[in-house]
């Protein structure tokens, strides 16, 4: 895992976002809240828990980034 950068929605949740090493995409998840991960709070080497198992991928658009963040629930399913 790269380096983290930590962000904050709206609503208060906070998010580390960092770059996949295995498909080298970012990915962002919640760090505080009830569906949040465990992290090691280190932005150089950051451990996350449980581990994260990406099964395929989908760019999030600039427009679904913001309403993220402003606090909004997504459905971003792959859509096969």
């Amino acid at each position: 895992m790269s380096r983290a950068k930590p962000a904050a929605a709206a609503d208060g949740t906070r998010y580390v976002s960092f770059v996949c090493l295995g498909c080298d995409e970012r990915h962002v998840v919640p760090v505080t809240g009830p569906h949040a991960w465990g992290w090691n709070g280190d932005l150089e080497r950051p451990t996350l828990t449980p581990s994260i198992l990406v099964r395929g991928k989908r760019p999030v658009t600039d427009e679904e980034a913001d309403r993220i963040l402003a606090g909004e629930k997504l459905d971003l399913h792959l859509g096969h």
